[in-house]
């Protein structure tokens, strides 16, 4: 199984069949028009995530940049949300390459949900393992 084309399907079948336009509009109003929405709250978005990622393998690198790029690349932000989610499960395997892909998304589709998510949750994790691999090798 291909995990990156069968993750991307599973996450837009779910998020798809989930939609809500009636919620829509009051999400993206409160991010001030920035970005549009599915309509999918938070404690919504946590089963389906999880059914979605069921039965997956955890990604490689490769992998997990794939995924993460082609979810940004989508218009609804809920897509950008799964795509801090997975990362933060993942990010701790990666190696230090990973920082120009995290600075992308830094700079692309910028606001404070998805800024104090990547700092936090991937870049702060990634430079903490990326450190101590350092001093273990200067040892």
């Amino acid at each position: 199984m291909d995990l990156v084309p069968e993750l991307l399907g599973r996450v837009g079948a779910a998020y798809e069949a989930h939609r809500d336009p009636v919620a829509a509009g009051p999400m993206s109003r409160y991010m001030r028009g920035q970005f549009p929405f599915l309509g999918i709250p938070r404690p919504q978005r946590d089963p389906l995530d999880r059914d979605v990622l069921a039965g997956l393998r955890a990604p490689d690198e490769s992998e997990l940049t794939g995924v993460v790029s082609a979810l940004w690349d989508r218009d609804e932000r809920e897509y950008q949300y799964f795509a801090l989610r997975y990362l933060r499960a993942h990010v701790r395997g990666c190696s230090a390459g990973l920082i120009q892909v995290l600075e992308g998304l830094v700079t692309t589709k910028s606001w404070w949900d998805t800024v104090d998510e990547l700092a936090q949750g991937s870049v702060g994790p990634l430079v903490l393992v990326q450190a101590e691999v350092i001093e273990r090798a200067r040892g």
